[in-house]
């Protein structure tokens, strides 16, 4: 049944490809195969213009413990962590469940973990104890071990009333070899977690969490490895604008943790509509209150363009966490755009760059990632290739009619603004039915995963795509 279907798929592929024999692939060092589910993958190799792109099939059968509403897991843009763990590579994928319930809320979901395996995206399994209905924003620790995910699923038009976020679960992540060791942050306290972020708070040697979407929340580690809810942690008032975003880092150079949000609102009259704010602890009472909020937003934050996203990293390399903001919505001069601030290093932030879609019909983008995709020893950023648009696909709005890469890829000057990949065009694909295309850095070598997903009657075939090119 399996191979019948595969078939069908291949079919329809108007690029030239020649089946490799699986044996061939099998390397010495994996002595048993079974622990991978090696014998479930079918694979396949194209050349399609710049990309060499290679294809895991693999079924997951509903008998196995998958499940119908899981599909939707691979179109998901959120959620995707690529990371490596002595000396090998994985990926996870957090779920966005489909609502066949039809109470216009999604359902529950659990997220899987892959392993590249010989250059094959092998599913290792999938958590059925992590409950997740749409996973939403990720923090990863710097010792590339511990990381938070947080749920943020939202109601279909017309249904909750009015409301829009439903409470769910925050997890805290050990990864270990072969598996992710989970820990539920919030057993008796669900939140809309549409951001989460990790680290030391209050300098007791174990890792904390602040989450954000409904109000911002501290959730302390204790001893036996449960967390604590503190929400008088936080001083602010919430009235026209959403809190949507934060995430922890020393940004005073204090050896202390401070956070910063970019704040989610739709109201462009509002003076302070959209700005950056940032919080710190005061040392008297130990709770974070406002230091710094940005002026005049409207000469950098434009049209009703909400705070997806954000994360510090040093981006012009003088030794500073600067702040990276993805904003979703329209603009007046960008959709989607990307905003780059600069730490001036006395508490205050101010514009270094800003990037993003022509308008909403071309956009083909949402979220990023930080890595030195030339290697040049500058932190360049990696957007995630999703939607219709030309941003992304050749015959917008046809997903199976090639892709082009060259818009997600952004060049750092080495003074913290950039410029687009433009050295070559990076088009061709075309016959790949590819949803989500992930950036990922594996050695020195950057290239992009592909995500996709088809039903059948006994289950759901994974589709993982590894697009290879030369920059």
């Amino acid at each position: 049944m399996f191979k019948k279907i595969l078939f069908l798929l291949l079919g329809i592929l108007i690029v030239s490809c020649e089946k490799e024999s699986f044996d061939d692939i099998i390397i010495d060092e994996i002595t048993d195969t079974s622990i991978y589910n090696i014998d479930q993958v079918e694979f396949t190799t194209h050349q399609s213009g710049p990309f060499t792109i290679k294809q895991s099939f693999q079924l997951l059968k509903f008998e196995d413990g998958y499940l119908p509403q899981e599909r939707t897991t691979w179109d998901h843009v959120h959620g995707n962590i690529n990371y490596e763990y002595d000396g090998e590579e994985y990926l996870f994928m957090s779920t966005s469940a489909e609502d066949l319930n039809g109470d216009g809320a999604p359902d529950v979901g659990n997220p899987i973990l892959f392993k590249r395996v010989s250059g094959l995206w092998v599913i290792l399994k999938k958590f059925p104890d992590v409950q997740l209905r749409m996973g939403r924003n990720y923090d990863m620790h710097t010792d590339g071990v511990h990381f938070v995910i947080g749920d943020a699923p939202e109601y279909r038009p017309g249904y909750g009333n009015g409301v829009i976020g439903i409470q769910s679960n925050i997890y805290f992540g050990k990864i270990i070899k072969d598996d992710i060791e989970f820990t539920l942050v919030n057993p008796s306290n669900p939140v809309w977690a549409h951001d989460v972020s990790i680290g030391d708070i209050n300098q007791d040697g174990k890792l904390d969490v602040l989450s954000t979407g409904d109000g911002y929340r501290v959730w302390y580690q204790t001893s036996n490895g449960s967390f604590e809810l503190d929400e008088d942690k936080v001083d602010y008032q919430r009235n026209w604008y959403s809190t949507m975003t934060a995430n922890l880092a020393d940004l005073n150079g204090d050896s202390k943790l401070e956070f910063i949000t970019g704040v989610y609102n739709f109201q462009p009259d509002v003076e302070l509509y959209n700005n950056l704010q940032l919080f710190s602890m005061d040392s008297s009472d130990g709770i974070y209150k406002k230091t710094f909020q940005s002026d005049n937003p409207h000469e950098f934050i434009q049209g009703e363009m909400g705070a997806g996203r954000i994360r510090t990293h040093d981006m012009d390399n003088d030794g500073l966490e600067d702040v990276i903001v993805q904003r979703e919505g329209r603009g007046i001069n960008f959709v989607s755009a990307t905003e780059i601030w600069k730490n001036n290093g006395n508490g205050t932030f101010s514009r270094l760059d800003i990037f993003g879609s022509e308008s909403e019909e071309t956009n083909g983008h949402y979220g990023y990632e930080i890595m030195d995709i030339n290697n040049d020893g500058y932190s360049d950023i990696a957007l995630i290739g999703f939607h219709w648009g030309s941003e992304l696909r050749l015959n917008p709005p046809y997903i199976n009619k090639g892709f082009i890469l060259n818009n997600l890829i952004w060049l750092n000057n080495g003074d913290g603004t950039f410029r687009k990949y433009n050295s070559k065009q990076l088009a061709g694909g075309e016959g790949f039915d590819i949803q989500i295309f992930y950036p990922v850095k594996i050695g020195n070598e950057f290239s992009y995963i592909g995500k996709s997903a088809e039903d059948t009657n006994d289950g759901i075939i994974s589709k993982i795509f590894e697009i290879k090119f030369q920059l």
